[in-house]
């Protein structure tokens, strides 16, 4: 049997009149595992907010792995290129420029990247659709938000390849090799 108080004061201060009501009706009854509204309805979304805060903890882990990812990638392929962008500054080339282009391929492959992710995350929403709460799996505010934040930690992994390319001086890249 389950009993429930409304009051508008403290409900723990209700505690000791409601066991004295019980005993009065039966003396036999016990009266046990008692809680506030609030602390059964916390009690009935902590799964849920564990699946959150444990989604929550992975996501963050994979953006600083794919940023790490596209630093690393973006990284290679200028040490790749040092002898390229050295011709290209010797010829003429202004930092800016270079920076721009390898900026340019690198946001490329991200852009590429993030349209793959959100497609698939898009056909993927309706396995998650039972353990999301108050979102919904397809929710377009979300997925442009998602976007943005890829979008940000692509640009900053892109940015200081990219800085370093501007950076190479075209005599000691043409000596590199």
């Amino acid at each position: 049997m389950t009993v429930a108080v409304r009051s508008a004061i403290d409900p723990h201060s209700l505690v000791a009149p409601a066991r004295e009501i019980l005993r009065q009706m039966n003396p036999d009854l016990p009266m046990f595992k008692i809680q506030t509204m609030t602390e059964r309805l916390d009690r009935s979304l902590w799964s849920r907010r564990a699946y959150s805060w444990l989604f929550g903890a992975f996501a963050v882990v994979a953006l600083l792995l794919a940023g790490a990812g596209i630093y690393g990638v973006i990284s290679f392929a200028v040490s790749r290129r040092t002898r390229e962008i050295g011709i290209r500054m010797a010829l003429g080339a202004r930092p800016a420029q270079v920076m721009r282009g390898v900026l340019g391929d690198g946001m490329l492959l991200v852009g590429a990247g993030a349209a793959l992710g959100l497609a698939a995350a898009w056909f993927a929403a309706q396995f998650l659709e039972t353990i999301l709460f108050g979102v919904s799996p397809r929710d377009a505010i979300t997925y442009a938000v998602v976007a943005g934040v890829i979008a940000v930690v692509g640009a900053v992994a892109n940015y200081i390849p990219a800085r370093r390319a501007a950076r190479v001086d075209p005599n000691q890249a043409l000596r590199f090799e």
